[in-house]
């Protein structure tokens, strides 16, 4: 049989993941004025491209152009929901601003051989590297406080092993941050996990801080209830592509930070052992 619904663009989408299995064909039928819409959106996305394209990058303008081919081509192909998305993305909005008046400089960014696969584990912290216990000297950075009370602990860890060890006061406010790794595709969602446990039972509350090269980052207010077994956390990050008319960002690297949880001056006092942090790529962002 044939089923005639009168929805939006963004009702149409939910309705084919939820329906999609059971249906055989789906025909679009778009009122002339919604068409006529598009139409006109996509020629203004045409008169702009046209006139602030003169100070772009050269892959600021080869997007754009590649933007309103895309656009063109799902509104010749009656795909009237990509189109409208696409009309309606910060991607359009770029093409509609002037480039910026800072000077130009080399655009670097991951090539495809360089962006991770799926799965793939992209850094690894285990704290098992050969060596003394001092932080300092395996590339981590610390306030005062935290180069006192942040420790490596040995025999604790996963499976016997070391461990990062925090025991701070409601007067310790600590800070501890590392690199995780030089380089983290843009446009791409990654987990980070982690393994916590403590000595006695007890709530552990902390900070924990991403920072993308990009300028983009993360903050987790995180409150675990601890016991003597190890558990995994883990937290999920989108870290945002590079959209052309955008500043290249300098470096692509992305920080850890711990710190103290501390509200309007108030200090938590906190005690845990940290060990078998990992970051997975998760994938390419879905352009929903």
């Amino acid at each position: 049989g044939v089923l005639r619904l009168g929805l939006r663009p963004y009702e149409l989408r939910t309705f084919r993941a939820a329906h999609g299995a059971a249906l055989t064909a789906v025909d679009v039928d778009l009122p002339a004025d919604v068409l006529a819409t598009l139409s006109a959106g996509l020629a203004k996305l045409r008169e702009d491209n046209a006139s602030n394209q003169a100070g772009w990058l050269e892959e600021s303008r080869q997007a754009h152009q590649q933007l309103i081919a895309d656009i063109d081509g799902h509104l010749q192909a009656r795909r009237y929901y990509q189109a409208w998305r696409l009309l309606e993305s910060e991607r359009a909005t770029r093409v509609a601003q002037p480039a910026s008046a800072a000077p130009e400089r080399a655009l670097v960014l991951p090539v495809a051989a360089q962006e991770p696969a799926a799965g793939a584990i992209v850094a690894k912290l285990d704290f098992d590297e050969p060596g003394d216990g001092d932080l300092t000297s395996r590339g981590f950075s610390m306030n005062k406080r935290g180069g006192e009370l942040f420790v490596l602990r040995e025999g604790v860890g996963r499976g016997g092993s070391r461990s990062l060890a925090l025991a701070a006061g409601n007067k310790d406010y600590v800070s501890l941050a590392t690199e995780l790794t030089p380089a983290l595709a843009p446009g791409h969602d990654y987990v980070l996990r982690f393994w916590l446990r403590s000595d006695a039972p007890r709530v552990a509350p902390f900070m924990l801080r991403l920072e993308h090269g990009s300028g983009a980052s993360w903050n987790y207010r995180l409150n675990p209830t601890l016991s003597t077994e190890w558990q995994q956390l883990q937290v999920v990050v989108t870290v945002p592509p590079w959209l052309p008319g955008e500043p290249v960002p300098e470096n692509n690297a992305l920080r850890l930070i711990l710190r103290s949880n501390s509200y309007k001056g108030v200090i938590f006092p906190t005690t845990f052992l940290l060990d078998d942090l990992e970051l997975q790529a998760l994938g390419p962002q879905l352009d929903d």
